[in-house]
């Protein structure tokens, strides 16, 4: 290795030096800056040395940089370049040993001491990234079970023969009108006056006279079921807005103008979700 390459080594070192020092003198604290300002003055007295021995070897022999370096013995001129320069930085790091270990120690400190500033101040600024990992938390799961469905109490029918069936689709006779015509509803035979009751739990949601079927009690039942009663002699049993239950009386069997020939009955049409539906069929749902 020739005395260029030892010295342009030595300066590279040097400048790296200085440059980290630098780097840590701006990222460290205000109150520690003179101590770093006396470690980068170390570094340009090292380094400026070396930029001198560097151009005096362009002009001088051997013996200038020696001098330069602080060697003016003259048996040291005699040694290798190499040696002799790597001899006067080893020198120089033992003369001042005492201030390289303090200095060095207390960048360490002020490193570890800046890297722990600045984590804490992501920590305050960014809380969620503090952690990656997930916590892992004792959840205590409960399941309810599902809700037992109560089974519903059949429709209470009237006990008479069926003297009008259901036909919604299709056409029926009817006798009294001379005619064909749909039929959304189920005629039952009562003796006049007989008893009338709810088919099931309910609120009277309307009562009144049609002309074609007579007194007429409307019952809301409940889940979308709503039940004409027709063909009645009373209205006064029961009111608007009155809750009957499963039984109850609410009105007496009669006569209407529009099923005269079939005598004393009751005409109940049945509704699920607004569509008719044949009452006798619809038991039980």
């Amino acid at each position: 290795m020739n005395r260029k390459s030892v010295l342009s080594q030595i300066r590279r070192r040097l400048m790296a030096a200085r440059e980290r020092i630098l780097r840590m003198q701006k990222s460290a604290p205000a109150a520690a800056s003179r101590l770093f300002a006396r470690a980068k003055s170390i570094a340009d007295n090292a380094l400026q040395s070396a930029h001198r021995a560097f151009a005096r070897e362009r002009k001088s022999p051997r013996a200038s940089i020696l001098r330069a370096l602080g060697f003016n013995h003259a048996s040291e001129s005699d040694q290798p370049a190499s040696g002799v320069a790597f001899r006067a930085v080893r020198t120089s790091f033992v003369r001042h040993a005492d201030a390289v270990r303090y200095y060095g120690v207390l960048i360490a400190v002020l490193a570890v001491l800046a890297s722990a500033a600045i984590r804490y101040r992501d920590t305050r600024m960014h809380p969620r990234k503090a952690s990656m990992e997930p916590e892992s938390r004792n959840v205590s799961v409960q399941i309810t079970p599902a809700p037992t469905a109560v089974p519903r109490e059949p429709l209470l029918l009237p006990t008479g023969e069926v003297i009008g069936a259901y036909s919604a689709d299709t056409l029926a006779w009817s006798e009294t009108l001379s005619q064909w015509q749909t039929h959304p509803a189920v005629d039952f035979t009562c003796a006049e006056g007989e008893a009338v009751l709810a088919m099931a739990d309910g609120v009277v949601r309307e009562r009144a006279y049609d002309p074609l079927l007579g007194n007429t009690i409307v019952i809301d039942h409940g889940d979308g079921r709503i039940a004409h009663y027709a063909s009645l002699n009373t209205l006064e049993l029961v009111a608007v807005g009155q809750r009957v239950a499963r039984g109850d009386v609410i009105s007496a069997a009669g006569t209407c103008l529009a099923e005269d020939a079939l005598g004393a009955h009751v005409h109940i049409a049945y509704y699920l979700n607004s569509v008719p539906e044949d009452v006798t069929a619809a038991n039980g749902e």
